[in-house]
């Protein structure tokens, strides 16, 4: 890492486990949601998914909210920018500070 820490200290990775991140999520969420629903209505005496969603408009919303963030903090820490991820992103970008600081010196 300290011979060549632009490998390391690349701010587009840190981006892209993001993004993928958001995205992963956004497809767990609807999936759950649009999944569960249409398995669960007829058991509870709606016809489709969508009239179950739509008669509990209160529960729902914030039932996505929190499944997005749960599923966006699933794929972005468990999946993909782990603690080593940051540990090593933050060592390269120091080093380069510090070498940047030297050779202006």
């Amino acid at each position: 890492m300290r011979a060549n820490p632009e490998n390391f200290a690349d701010a587009e990775a840190f981006r892209n486990f993001h993004a993928k991140a958001r995205f992963r999520a956004t497809l767990t969420t609807l999936g759950v949601f649009v999944g569960g629903a249409t398995i669960a209505a007829p058991s509870m005496g709606f016809e489709s998914g969508k009239a179950l969603l739509r008669a509990h408009k209160m529960l729902v919303f914030p039932a996505m909210v929190g499944t997005w963030c749960s599923s966006y903090f699933f794929w972005n820490r468990c999946i993909g920018w782990t603690h080593l991820e940051r540990n090593k992103y933050l060592y390269a970008k120091n080093i380069r500070m510090l070498r940047n600081v030297q050779i202006r010196q």
